[in-house]
């Protein structure tokens, strides 16, 4: 980290043990694969503080359950990143047998490339406060809960991407949370209770909103999109799947859980 020279795993596996790779303010720390990270402790990797920039290319992150197991506010990540840092994630495989494989908090911001979040012991990614995701060309598969969770005043772009086989729901995000969904699949989730991307406004003063261009949403056990509250909604007519016999304006209204304001913007009257 001092020279701000890449660590070149060159295929070598690195255990942590209950260890865990912090960083602070300040600190850049840039690890080139191929190569694997495994560790049992609250997470692979603790990044904080502000201007700490990490660049993980190339790498194989397995989060293990500890041996004596965590509390479930504990179950911690693969990659746990605070403050203002910044995280560029390519080409990497990332999984948490019992947490996150990436957990977002305060003014975190994580560029992921080509990457995979797979079975993920609770959630694939979750984004907190101002966190920031910007996913592209990835697959998100197999999370127990979902594949994204965001409250606050989060925001995530998911582009050219497969959101498959969750537990719960594919997107989840409420309060103030934007979500923007690209050329992105989302299919197969578990709960028929749940939508496959829903998202709320439902404290006074929130306002949400859900962007969706040129998806796919098939074999979801509920509904395929919902919103509730003060959400603003642009669909596309790309996007195909939502459901099979409501318009898409009809379906969302189906689903509305409180009588709060509505605004839906559609480019096609019928999905």
């Amino acid at each position: 980290m001092r020279s701000e020279r890449a660590l070149e795993l060159r295929g070598r596996t690195v255990d942590l043990g209950s260890s865990e790779v912090k960083l602070g303010s300040g600190q850049t720390l840039v690890i080139q694969g191929p190569g694997r990270i495994t560790g049992a402790g609250h997470s692979l990797f603790a990044i904080s503080g502000n201007r700490c920039f990490v660049t993980l290319n190339g790498l194989s992150l397995q989060h293990l359950g500890a041996p004596g197991g965590f509390v479930k506010r504990e179950s911690g990540a693969a990659v746990w990143v605070r403050g203002k840092s910044v995280v560029t994630l390519v080409d990497c495989n990332v999984a948490s047998e019992r947490g996150f494989g990436l957990w977002l908090v305060q003014r975190a911001i994580v560029l992921a490339d080509g990457c995979k979040l797979v079975g993920c012991g609770r959630s694939g990614a979750v984004l907190f406060e101002r966190a920031q995701l910007t996913f592209r060309h990835g697959v998100i598969e197999g999370a127990k809960l979902h594949g994204i969770c965001q409250r606050g005043d989060t925001k995530s772009i998911v582009e050219d991407s497969a959101i498959s086989g969750c537990g719960n729901r594919g997107v989840y995000a409420y309060h103030n949370a934007s979500v923007t969904l690209q050329r992105t699949a989302v299919t197969d989730t578990k709960w028929a209770a749940a939508s496959a991307v829903q998202v709320e406004a439902l404290r006074l003063g929130d306002r949400a909103s859900l962007t969706m261009r040129s998806c796919e949403m098939h074999r979801n056990a509920g509904f395929g999109v919902s919103v509730s509250g003060n959400v603003v909604c642009d669909l596309d007519a790309g996007t195909r799947g939502v459901d099979s016999t409501l318009s898409a304006v009809e379906q969302m209204q189906a689903r509305l859980d409180v009588p709060m304001p509505f605004e839906v913007a559609l480019t096609a009257a019928d999905l």
